[in-house]
């Protein structure tokens, strides 16, 4: 009976991390100023510069509007635990979505960029479930955006 038990315990752990996150998501909130950085250039300069970091961080920018100040983009879809399909018969597709406006600031220009991560669900049957969105708070993968605008105002210099 305990081997019985023990496997069971086994294949349920299996069914859990199948549906678990490949990218981590810190659950710290992280102040304001993480989420946005004022450039010294204008805003006709530095919008072109953030559909440039975007395209080079993985994204596919999906709207932009320059009048408006606005950029929407979208990574690739990628794929939750490859033994997910194996054990439970549900593939859960995972895509990040990003929105990033641009605005004159006093000192320059102020880029706040917001990332979610959308879930999707998809059983052996197509029935699809909408795992939501849940927002991106590592500090790193937003520096990381804001480190290749800069560079790109860096090569204008």
């Amino acid at each position: 009976m305990k081997k019985i038990v023990m496997v069971m315990g086994l294949v349920m752990s299996g069914l859990l991390t199948a549906c678990s996150s490949t990218e981590p998501v810190e659950q710290v909130t992280a102040p304001q100023e993480v989420y946005a950085q004022v450039f010294d250039a204008d805003q006709e300069d530095v919008f072109p510069k953030v559909i440039k970091a975007l395209l080079q961080a993985g994204y596919t920018v999906t709207t932009s509007d320059s009048k408006a100040g606005f950029v929407a983009a979208k990574t690739s879809v990628t794929f939750g635990n490859p033994l997910g399909p194996v054990l439970t018969d549900v593939t859960v597709q995972q895509q990040t979505l990003a929105s990033v406006f641009v605005e004159k600031a006093s000192g320059g220009t102020r880029v706040q960029i917001r990332l979610v991560r959308q879930e999707v669900a998809t059983g052996a049957s197509g029935m699809q479930q909408d795992g939501g969105q849940t927002k991106i708070t590592n500090v790193a993968i937003y520096q990381e955006i804001f480190n290749l605008i800069d560079a790109e105002l860096q090569k204008d210099d």
